[in-house]
């Protein structure tokens, strides 16, 4: 499984490009949450490959955008 790790400023508009935030592990998160905001939280996001996309890497949009649809 692969996953990612993603925090939301939700004092930010979500369309602000730094809305939100994506870390390929849990401890680069947790070291940027106490960092940047000591009382946030990260979840985990398995991030699925449809057919034909291999290993393609994905951008921080890409993964957002995954999120939404899933709804």
């Amino acid at each position: 499984m692969k996953a990612v790790w993603i925090c939301f400023d939700f004092n930010r508009d979500v369309a602000d490009e730094n809305h939100a935030k994506v870390f390929a592990s849990i401890e680069a998160a947790e070291a940027w949450l106490e960092q940047n905001d000591p009382g946030g939280l990260a979840f985990e996001y398995e991030v699925r490959n449809t057919p034909g996309d291999a290993d393609r890497p994905r951008s921080a949009a890409e993964i957002v955008s995954q999120i939404a649809q899933a709804g």
